[in-house]
């Protein structure tokens, strides 16, 4: 028995120590944590509790689930901030108040240093998203950044609201696309610490790019329903005809357009141009875009 037990203990260590070595060596994954909510310090504010997920080990004819993170708890401060506990109490993370849900967990690399990131992400509205960083060594992530609605002015949690983490600008950093019902909202890129600028003018311009880049996509793959979505309630109507008219030429257009260069942008409007080469004759076109009354950029004339 007592070797049995022995062996028991020695196969456990090696195959934490193994599962350790594989979880922690590329930053954070969404799967990693469960999350669970409430005001578990009773400020009136919600608190989230990340529990490590639960990984089965098998030990010959036994099955052991061991967590593959470290539980860590995001607190409220009662002053407007948060702080993390890395180090939470067992009768803290067996409170009976945690419900599950309320947020959710999405992997990226906003630092670009190979290790994956988490963005916290708010699920009920008027609620602020959190950014958890990781650096190698990190048994726990850092609380980086708070993305509070009021100050970025942008509300994760709102309905009709998707967040996803491309690298919009190619930096080898993930950024932040918020879209409403499925259309491109907002865009927030990453600074070289990982962090993000509230209101940014980089954003803003991003964000148009964003839009640009998609609608030039949906041309080339000859989705003329998707390319109307870029465009203006107003101007739909006429862009729909051209494209109607123009059929599968429409897969064509863009090979005649340059890049896309901002002239002067505005908090509702902006205007870009391009050259046109068609036939040995260059035009230049301008593009305008504006804002409609939900905050999507859009274009209303080209």
């Amino acid at each position: 028995m007592r070797n049995f037990t022995k062996l028991l203990i020695r196969t456990v260590v090696v195959s934490l120590c193994l599962l350790s070595t594989l979880a922690f060596a590329t930053g954070f994954q969404s799967g990693d944590y469960q999350v669970y909510t409430a005001d578990i310090n009773g400020d009136g504010d919600v608190d989230i509790l990340l529990r490590g997920t639960l990984v089965p080990i098998a030990v010959d004819d036994l099955m052991i689930f061991i967590p593959l993170r470290q539980s860590v708890i995001i607190l409220s401060d009662g002053n407007g901030g948060y702080y993390i506990d890395s180090a939470p109490s067992q009768s803290m993370l067996n409170n009976t108040l945690w419900t599950s849900g309320g947020y959710e967990l999405l992997s990226g690399d906003f630092q670009g240093d190979g290790n994956n990131d988490l963005l916290l992400r708010a699920l009920t509205p008027g609620n602020s998203s959190f950014i958890l960083s990781f650096t190698t060594g990190q048994t726990a992530p850092t609380l980086s950044q708070e993305l509070s609605p009021a100050v970025f002015g942008l509300d994760f949690g709102a309905e009709g609201i998707d967040v996803t983490l491309p690298d919009v600008n190619g930096d080898g950093r993930s950024d932040i696309q918020v879209n409403l019902d499925g259309q491109i909202l907002a865009v927030l890129l990453s600074d070289s610490s990982g962090m993000f600028i509230p209101r940014s003018e980089n954003d803003k311009k991003a964000t148009i790019d964003a839009v640009w880049a998609g609608l030039r996509i949906s041309l080339d793959d000859g989705d003329a329903t998707a390319a109307l979505q870029f465009y203006s309630i107003t101007a739909q109507g006429k862009y729909s005809q051209i494209f109607t008219d123009l059929d599968t030429a429409i897969t064509t257009m863009t090979s005649f357009w340059s890049s896309a260069t901002p002239i002067s942008i505005t908090d509702n409007f902006a205007e870009y141009a391009i050259r046109q080469t068609v036939d040995g004759q260059t035009r230049l076109h301008l593009i305008r875009f504006m804002r409609d009354d939900q905050g999507r950029w859009l274009i209303e004339d080209m």
